[in-house]
C-alpha cells in the first residue's frame, strides 16, 4: 500500500512560509486563505494562485452647463435721489417734487439704464446726472421735462447715448427660460481583472509550516 504524503500546512490566515520552511520542489498550503506556496529558483516564496489584472479606471465626462435665460430687469419706482446700476429700469415718480438720478459710476461697454415718467416730468422735472462720465460727448447733465416719455441711456465705452420714446411703459416681459444643461455622465466602471487560476496540485511533502 502506498504511503500518504502530507503538504506542509498552516491554519493561520495571512501566514506565508519562510524560505527555510520549504526545500525546492516542496509545497505549503495555507488552508485558511486557500493559497499554495513554493520556493522558486531565486530562493523566493511564491503563491501559485496569481492575482487577477486590475480593471481599467472609468473616465468621468463633465456635463455641459446649460445656458441661463437672460430675462429682463424688473421696473422699480423711485421718488428721491438715486444712483442707478447697470440694467436698471426706473419709474421716476416726481409727483412729490423733482429729484436726481445719477448714471452708474465707471460704466462698462454696453451698460444701459432706462428711465420712464412715473407722474409728470413737465410739472416736476427729473435731472439725470452724468456721474463723471459724459452724455452725448458733453459734460452736461440732462433735464427730463417731457411727460409720458421713456428714456434709455446706453454706454458705448466712451460716452452715454440717449434714445427716447413716448408712451407708458409696456407690460413686464416673461422671465427667460433657465438652461437645462446635461447631467454629468458617470464614468464607465473598470472591468474586474481575471482571478488567477489555481496552482497545480503539488507533490505531497513532509508535514510542517505551522
Amino acid at each position: 500500500m502506498a504511503s500518504l504524503l502530507k503538504l506542509k500546512k498552516s491554519s493561520v490566515s495571512g501566514k506565508v512560509p519562510l524560505t527555510t520552511d520549504l526545500a525546492y520542489g516542496e509545497l505549503a498550503l495555507n488552508y485558511a486563505d486557500g493559497l499554495l506556496y513554493y520556493k522558486n529558483t531565486n530562493n523566493a516564496i511564491v503563491n501559485l494562485g496569481t492575482q487577477g489584472i486590475q480593471g481599467v479606471q472609468g473616465t468621468s465626462i463633465q456635463g455641459i452647463q446649460g445656458l441661463s435665460g437672460g430675462g429682463v430687469q424688473n421696473w422699480s419706482r423711485k421718488t428721491s435721489n438715486y444712483v442707478a446700476s447697470n440694467s436698471d429700469r426706473i419709474i421716476a415718480d416726481t409727483s412729490g417734487g423733482g429729484f436726481t438720478v445719477s448714471l452708474p459710476g465707471n460704466p462698462q461697454l454696453g451698460a444701459t439704464v432706462t428711465i420712464t415718467d412715473g407722474s409728470s416730468f413737465s410739472t416736476n422735472n427729473l435731472v439725470v446726472s452724468r456721474n463723471d462720465s459724459t452724455i452725448e460727448n458733453t459734460t452736461n447733465d440732462v433735464l427730463l421735462d417731457i411727460s409720458g416719455t421713456t428714456y434709455e441711456f446706453i454706454y458705448d465705452g466712451t460716452t452715454w447715448h440717449i434714445t427716447a420714446s413716448v408712451g407708458t411703459p409696456g407690460v413686464q416681459g416673461t422671465q427667460g427660460i433657465q438652461g437645462g444643461g446635461y447631467n454629468q455622465l458617470q464614468g464607465i466602471q473598470g472591468i474586474s481583472g481575471y482571478i488567477g487560476s489555481d496552482g497545480a496540485q503539488g507533490i505531497q511533502g513532509i508535514s510542517g509550516y505551522i
